[in-house]
């Protein structure tokens, strides 16, 4: 028997990284699905292209649904092609909700 997932806004211990995503990942709609992908797991953030051609991802929320976003943004599902994903935690902001792709 598995345990029981925490839904989105039920607490646990609040997390807030930023993802600096390379490879093939701008104009392949990794912006839109990733904040999908964000937006179903309950997570507040962003994502945006930067003119190296990656993409910076902001993401906040309960730490098991930040990781398995970070998880899903390395995986083979996330659009594109992914070749690195540098992963840095940022302090958690009470003034970031939703998810804005820019």
């Amino acid at each position: 028997m598995s345990a029981p997932r925490e839904e989105p806004g039920d607490g646990g211990t609040p997390s807030a990284v930023e993802v600096l995503v390379f490879g093939t990942v701008q104009g392949v709609g990794f912006r839109y699905r990733t904040r999908q992908r964000a937006e179903a797991l309950g997570l507040g953030g962003s994502a945006a292209n930067l003119p190296d051609g990656s993409v910076r991802v902001i993401a906040q929320g309960p730490r098991d649904r930040v990781a398995e976003l970070v998880d899903w943004l390395r995986s083979a599902q996330a659009p594109g092609r992914v070749e690195r994903a540098e992963v840095r935690e940022r302090d958690v902001s009470t003034r970031l909700t939703g998810f804005d792709v820019g």
